[in-house]
C-alpha cells in the first residue's frame, strides 16, 4: 500500500465517521422527543381543601406516556416561600392512565397558609438534552 492510498483511505475514514457523529449531535439536539404530557397540568385536584401539617396529600395525574424510561421528580410547597422535597426517581407505566400520588407528607413545622405543590418531571434522553414537563395542583389550606 503506497502513501496516497494510506492517506486517501484515512481522509476517507475521518469524513465518513466525522459525518456520522455530526448526523448523530443533530439527531440528538433536535429530534422532537415528547416523553411525558399532563392533563390540566396547571390544575390538578388534591383529595382535600384543608390540610394539617402531618397530613398526607393525595393528587390526582392524568398523563400520557409514550417511552419506558425513569425519570427524577422535582417536588416542593409553595407559599410565599418555597418548601422542596428530596428529588424522587421513578418510572410511570407507558400508556395513558390516570393515578392517585400520594407520597408528600406536609412537614410539622409548616406555617398555616394557602399552598399549592409544584412539580418538575425531567427525563434525561440522551447526553445532550432533557424532556422536562412542569405541573402543578390547585391551592389548598393548611392549619
Amino acid at each position: 500500500m503506497n502513501k496516497n492510498s494510506l492517506f486517501a483511505y484515512l481522509a476517507s475514514f475521518t469524513f465518513i465517521v466525522s459525518f456520522g457523529l455530526i448526523a448523530l449531535l443533530g439527531y440528538w439536539e433536535f429530534w422532537p422527543d415528547n416523553i411525558l404530557t399532563v392533563q390540566n397540568a396547571q390544575e390538578l385536584s388534591v383529595d382535600k381543601t384543608i390540610y394539617s401539617p402531618g397530613d398526607r396529600i393525595t393528587y390526582t395525574l392524568n398523563y400520557c406516556k409514550t417511552r419506558n424510561m425513569p425519570g427524577i421528580l422535582l417536588r416542593a410547597l409553595v407559599d410565599g416561600f418555597r418548601m422542596t422535597y428530596e428529588p424522587k426517581g421513578g418510572n410511570l407505566p407507558v400508556g395513558c392512565h390516570t393515578i392517585n400520588v400520594n407520597d408528600l407528607e406536609i412537614p410539622s413545622f409548616i406555617p398555616s397558609g394557602i399552598y399549592h405543590l409544584d412539580m418538575s418531571a425531567e427525563y434525561k434522553i440522551n447526553p445532550l438534552k432533557s424532556f422536562i414537563v412542569n405541573y402543578r395542583t390547585v391551592d389548598f389550606l393548611i392549619k
